[in-house]
């Protein structure tokens, strides 16, 4: 199965290049979407990134070349995959009219906040943080949950746990959701029957 991989705010990097070859190693072709088309915006703090994500790309833009990408998969089932904005970016790919993952993984997509009205075509799996600065965690979990397609994983660890360049990173929790995601995809793999 294919995985189409949505990266955070810091975009194309090391660390996402190195968890493109471990996905690939599932089974499939491996797409990296990124809010700056390929170019490395090198390295850069917390707020740096997330003002340069809303100047050079916003939230609809993402979603737009994350869909762009789907598309590009010519019928072919794929997965999805996202990290906080390319999770946000997945859930509207999830929720859209376009290509409809076989499954999408959203990993502490705070922007999903604003489309919980949306119901997504596919199997979801929110992978929720212990909490947020700006809105209810547990709110969100329970909008969520209400759709009958989605399971959401509450977690103990914050926004970007699973990004190195966070000051969040949890190596526990990247370890944990790592394995899981991979088990997931190699299931996704496994010829039918």
């Amino acid at each position: 199965m294919n995985t189409l991989l949505a990266t955070e705010i810091y975009g194309l990097n090391e660390h996402v290049e190195a968890m493109a070859r471990l996905l690939a190693a599932c089974g499939g072709k491996v797409a990296v979407v990124d809010p700056y088309c390929g170019a490395r915006p090198g390295p850069m703090t917390e707020q740096d990134a997330y003002a340069r994500f809303l100047r050079d790309c916003g939230p609809e833009r993402y979603a737009e070349l994350v869909a762009a990408r789907a598309e590009e998969w010519g019928g072919e089932p794929f997965c999805a995959v996202g990290f906080s904005a390319g999770a946000a970016a997945v859930w509207a790919l999830a929720c859209g009219t376009g290509p409809l993952p076989a499954h999408a993984f959203c990993f502490y997509g705070s922007g999903i906040r604003h489309m919980t009205e949306r119901a997504p075509r596919c199997p979801v799996d929110a992978v929720i943080p212990c909490r947020e600065p700006h809105f209810d965690v547990a709110a969100l979990g329970r909008a969520l949950a209400a759709h009958s397609n989605v399971t959401c994983h509450a977690t103990p660890w914050l926004h970007g746990f699973m990004n190195p360049l966070s000051p969040n990173l949890a190596p526990d929790g990247y370890a944990l959701w790592l394995a899981r995601l991979e088990a997931e995809l190699r299931a996704f793999s496994l010829p039918a029957g």
